[in-house]
């Protein structure tokens, strides 16, 4: 736009100077490219800032990409973590609350619409802890004076854990498979 108005002035002076006759024409020939020129320069400008703005949509779909990735990288390493923190929180339980053992845990979750992890299923293999049941003496019922008091069972203990592990994780019971592993035989017990 400075450009513009400068010209206008030198312009504007010329043909104050310039005397009236044949050289008239081809001053105003001279000065009618140079405005053109002028005109014309801003959009020149243009074209190149195109060729930079296919540059500039090039970067910011490739920043995208990259962000995905990382967004994946991200929810990938959430997974994990809930599925350890998981993993200790029910070894914790089962062993305050029982004499097994856990030899191994699967989880499987899913992200619900709002990207949060549901448990799909959670298989816990169990195993005696060889120590305690070695040394354990079976008490089916303990008499105080009058009264008898029933001593739960294994089967018992097995169902009050897997209770606990419900309660605490807010999970239906379809949701949880425990089985036990006695040496080299496993005994499944789901539901």
């Amino acid at each position: 736009m400075k450009d513009i108005v400068v010209l206008f002035v030198i312009i504007s002076l010329v043909e104050l100077i310039i005397p009236k006759g044949n050289m008239k024409k081809y001053v105003d020939f001279i000065i009618g490219i140079i405005i053109v020129f002028t005109v014309i320069s801003p959009f020149t400008k243009l074209i190149n800032f195109d060729i930079n703005l296919d540059e500039k949509i090039e970067t910011f779909s490739n920043d995208i990409t990259m962000k995905e990735d990382v967004v994946s990288t991200q929810n990938e390493q959430i997974e994990e973590i809930f599925k350890t923190n998981l993993s200790s929180e029910i070894k914790k339980i089962v062993k305050e609350n029982s004499y097994y053992k856990v030899k191994d845990i699967y989880i499987s979750t899913k992200p619900d619409d709002q990207n949060l992890l549901l448990i799909e299923y959670i298989n816990i293999i169990l195993d005696t802890d060889k120590q305690s049941k070695d040394s354990e003496i079976k008490i089916e019922k303990i008499n105080l004076g009058n009264e008898s008091i029933p001593v739960s069972s294994s089967a018992n203990d097995f169902e009050e854990l897997k209770n606990l592990i419900i309660d605490y994780l807010q999970i239906d019971e379809e949701r949880l498979i425990i089985s036990v592993k006695k040496g080299e035989e496993r005994y499944g017990r789901n539901n």
